[in-house]
């Protein structure tokens, strides 16, 4: 019965670099997990609590301090009524200086998402890339196999189990590394279509009471 350093020592270079990069690759990916699931925990709440503040709230002056910096919903409220009070100060059609703060809010919304995706990309490479470098490591374990049986002459269980438990080992840190990087990263895309979602109705609402005091 072979342990896990036991195959470990026997294995090749190419082996033990493949087993490398993929335990490499599972910690980074639930460094990640862990530090993502967090933050958008965090920013759907505060994005509701403040979209709650922003109805009961009469003044929207209130809504400007630094105490809503967290929340992308109220970073989208001060470009936006920045661009109000700036486009207020100028003389232009009403309806052209309203395509203009509409923009400005639609960047302010995309780049808050894109600030919420941040390294998401790279979970999803690993979800991607990690069966493949484990199937090369199966690759190499059955071909260390061969060529055992080759040197000895003969195809007993001593002389391939080495080259077989290094292959499914591979196979199993690629799968350990991929199915959570996939499943976390389906999670977190489904979060952030709500967020998007969440966004882009506020976007629609503020313009309307911007529109309403104008």
């Amino acid at each position: 019965m072979f342990s896990l350093t036991s195959i470990m020592a026997h294995s090749g270079p190419v082996g033990l670099a493949v087993m490398a990069i993929l335990a490499l690759f599972s910690v980074m990916s639930w460094a990640i997990i862990l530090a993502k699931w967090f933050s958008l925990r965090g920013l759907l709440y505060h994005n509701g609590q403040f979209i709650n503040q922003f109805w009961q709230t009469k003044d929207l002056n209130l809504l400007l301090g630094p105490q809503n910096n967290i929340s992308p919903s109220a970073q989208v409220f001060r470009d936006g009524v920045h661009e109000f009070e700036r486009q207020k100060s100028k003389s232009k059609d009403k309806e052209d200086a309203f395509l203009v703060i509409e923009r400005a809010m639609a960047r302010s919304g995309r780049h808050e998402i894109k600030k919420a995706e941040s390294q998401l990309p790279f979970l999803a490479t690993i979800g991607a890339i990690s069966p493949f470098i484990g199937l090369f490591g199966t690759v190499v374990g059955i071909m260390s196999s061969f060529m055992q049986i080759g040197q000895a002459g003969n195809a007993n269980l001593t002389t391939v189990a080495p080259g077989i438990a290094e292959a499914l080992l591979a196979t199993a840190l690629g799968l350990f590394a991929a199915i959570p990087a996939v499943m976390a990263y389906n999670m977190f895309q489904s979060r952030l279509r709500s967020l998007k979602g969440d966004l882009e109705n506020f976007c629609l609402d503020l313009l309307a009471v911007l529109r309403s005091q104008q």
